[in-house]
């Protein structure tokens, strides 16, 4: 169980760690006045709005891990995917709400195979 846990925390501080650098440089090089209207990504942004939404998506990951031992691999390839493209922007986990089928970038062809999504829509 410590194994599990130390290495789904691994994997989760990872991820953070990945979309905040990304995140972080991406605004740093935004073009023209645009980097003026962008705020930097804060660990603790969520504090003010919503305190305990860290600690909520934390054990909402142990508990999907412990179900579903494969998931860590899952989301670290969503993320891979995301970042893909056009950097780390979280669009391709927007799903289709017109039913506009291959309008969104989950449903582009290389990214039909992924699988997350339900872990993502839990959390």
């Amino acid at each position: 169980m410590v194994n599990k846990n130390w290495a789904l925390m691994a994997v989760f501080s990872f991820l953070v760690a990945s979309v905040v650098t990304t995140m972080a440089a991406q605004t740093e090089s935004a073009p023209g006045n645009a980097s003026q209207f962008r705020t930097p990504l804060r660990y603790d942004y969520y504090e003010e709005k919503c305190g305990n939404v860290e600690n909520f998506a934390r054990r909402m990951m142990l508990r999907i891990v412990q179900l579903q031992h494969n998931a860590p691999a899952q989301l670290l390839r969503l993320l891979f995917h995301d970042c893909f493209i056009r950097g780390c922007d979280a669009s391709v986990l927007l799903a289709d709400s017109n039913n506009e089928n291959g309008t969104v970038e989950r449903d582009a062809i290389p990214n039909r195979t992924l699988k997350g999504f339900d872990f993502i829509d839990m959390i």
